[in-house]
């Protein structure tokens, strides 16, 4: 769905991040046809999906293709994964490639050995196996980090949360123990998955909050749509002062992964928060629920909220 997005709306957008996803338009706006791009991209025509884009921008139902010019793409499949076919990493970054002329903007990570999931850094299950409890795995690889960091060119930071003096690998599976920034009283199941809550392990000065989305659909109510009433907001601490101005991410759950499907995981543990914390970039992660047409709660890339689910309208 992040192609998606993306592709549409290109203009209000420096980038895109896709982990585990598909090319743009792939599905021919049917489930049979989602299905068969997941499963067989040998079988797809990626140039066809490129002339829909420049189509669909001279009618005017999608951005001009020029604004993805000089966008970032960051692109991750894992070898492992058995939901969507690891070959469709190849096709998306074909598909860019056609409107991305600088290779340097498009960044591939195809060897991790990565089952379906948003990969993270030490949180969720075994790398390459299907966690469907949260679609979370710990693969030793922040995913996070690594597609804003491509996207904001290279030089995020992510030490900053603990002061500045501390280096990546020494939290996260370096020498040093969790415990150890923290006095030696903390443990790590508490950090990562126990009873506290994020902005409780940096002294209650982080900001997870939870939003209407209902505000945002006027002729009818949001469920009508896919989407969940509630959505989340990370707002830094250096963000709080309403003067200053702030990076704005739009971080897309997958298909169950959800509020109401496997809780607040995805948007406490996949690793966004950390680093907007230590870049002054505010995470939003809209939520989008399980309906009779979209029994997995995802997002639509083929077709079920209607004709126009490729478009502006």
């Amino acid at each position: 769905m992040a192609t998606q997005l993306h592709v549409i709306f290109s203009k209000h957008f420096m980038g895109a991040g896709i982990i585990a996803g598909v090319p743009f338009a792939c599905s021919d706006g049917n489930l049979a046809g989602a299905t068969k791009c997941m499963l067989t991209p040998a079988l797809e025509t990626v140039f066809t999906y490129e002339r829909l884009v420049s189509s669909g921008a001279l009618f005017g139902n999608v951005d001009s293709a020029s604004s993805m010019a000089n966008d970032k793409i960051y692109i991750f499949a894992g070898t492992q994964d058995s939901v969507v076919n690891p070959g469709n990493g190849k096709n998306i970054a074909k598909f860019y490639s056609h409107f991305i002329h600088n290779n340097g903007n498009i960044k591939e990570v195809f060897n991790v050995r990565a089952e379906h999931s948003m990969p993270t850094e030490n949180y969720g299950g075994s790398c390459d196996k299907l966690n469907s409890g949260s679609y979370l795995n710990n693969c030793g690889y922040n995913a996070a980090f690594e597609l804003l960091n491509h996207i904001y060119g290279g030089n995020l930071q992510v030490n900053h949360i603990y002061g500045g003096n501390l280096q990546v690998n020494h939290i996260y599976g370096g020498n040093l123990q969790v415990n150890h920034i923290y006095g030696g009283n903390l443990q790590v199941n508490h950090i990562y998955g126990g009873n506290l809550q994020v902005n409780h392990i940096y002294g209650g000065n982080l900001q997870l909050l939870k939003f209407d989305q209902s505000e945002f659909f006027h002729l009818s109510p949001a469920r009508k749509y896919g989407m969940d009433t509630t959505g989340y907001i990370y707002v830094p601490s250096g963000c709080m002062d309403k003067t200053r101005k702030c990076k704005l991410h739009v971080a897309l759950h997958g298909c169950e992964m959800g509020r109401t499907i496997i809780g607040e995981k995805y948007v406490r543990y996949a690793g966004y928060n950390e680093v907007g914390e230590a870049n002054n970039i505010i995470i939003l992660y809209p939520q989008a629920i399980k309906t009779l047409s979209n029994p997995n709660g995802c997002w639509d890339w083929w077709g079920y909220t209607g004709l126009y689910f490729g478009e502006y309208k």
